[in-house]
């Protein structure tokens, strides 16, 4: 059975994939981001790693403490893909200690957020990271030109 929830009918924009084995988290994460992305969800990593290829996400939120495959060893299997290498991984978790931190950093995420987030501060991070890699802005703008257009759409 596919545990894969796409909740966006654009399929166009630009694809999250979210990793949180907790129900309530998921709905959150959908919530603050459905209305600008493609989001697909899982509960736990394996079901992630099973159906990644088809999804090909932009971007990926992970949480790190999650049974079968943590968002560690998750990450670790994204970044040990060719394709996904450059894809942004958003590490959000309860655990924030400077340990917790660089354990993330290690494991090849872009960016480790702590949970509970404001929903404001995940869209821009989410935002940034996308820019960072060629959308939805193209690269060429500068950071100044960056900074304004978030703040116009803001």
């Amino acid at each position: 059975m596919n545990s894969s929830k796409n909740t966006s009918p654009n399929p166009k924009s630009q694809r999250v994939l979210l990793v949180d084995d907790d129900p309530d988290i998921i709905d959150f994460l959908t919530a603050v981001l459905e209305d600008k992305y493609d989001i697909f969800s899982f509960l736990n990593g394996q079901d992630a790693v099973d159906f990644i290829m088809d999804i090909e996400p932009d971007l990926l939120i992970l949480d790190a403490r999650m049974p079968i495959i943590s968002g560690y060893e998750l990450s670790d299997a994204i970044r040990a893909n060719p394709q996904f290498k450059e894809v942004p991984i958003i590490m959000l978790s309860v655990m924030d200690t400077m340990k917790d931190h660089r354990a993330g950093y290690r494991h090849g995420v872009s960016l480790y957020l702590t949970k509970p987030i404001e929903p404001e501060i995940l869209r821009k991070n989410v935002e940034l990271e996308l820019i960072k890699i060629g959308g939805p802005l193209p690269k060429r703008y500068s950071t100044e030109d960056l900074r304004n257009n978030i703040l116009k759409n803001s």
